[in-house]
């Protein structure tokens, strides 16, 4: 399969609730294409679903070094305030 082809499967098996399957089209695809950003995204996604924050903040981070197109540079201030968010989270500021 191609890149397309593996990353609209892998959200099509998200849609119908298989997020099994969805991780592992995205994980074919990130193997043949490592800096493909969507997929990282939906990974994100995944990895939040399942309360790791710290693979979601490793996605996510690996997202913001992926060449940005017109589809992923709208979503880039979402994955900062995220991002933000993550670290506060993970490091609270001490009183």
């Amino acid at each position: 399969m191609n890149i397309s082809e593996l990353f609209q499967l892998g959200n099509k098996f998200m849609t119908d609730g298989n997020m099994g399957m969805a991780v592992q089209m995205w994980q074919e695809l990130l193997k043949q294409v490592p800096e493909y950003g969507p997929a990282h995204l939906n990974m994100a996604h995944f990895f939040r679903q399942q309360n790791n924050v710290p693979a979601e903040k490793n996605e996510l981070n690996i997202f913001m070094d992926c060449p940005l197109t017109a589809r992923t540079l709208e979503m880039v201030p979402n994955v900062k305030t995220r991002l933000a968010e993550i670290e506060k989270a993970l490091n609270p500021p001490k009183t």
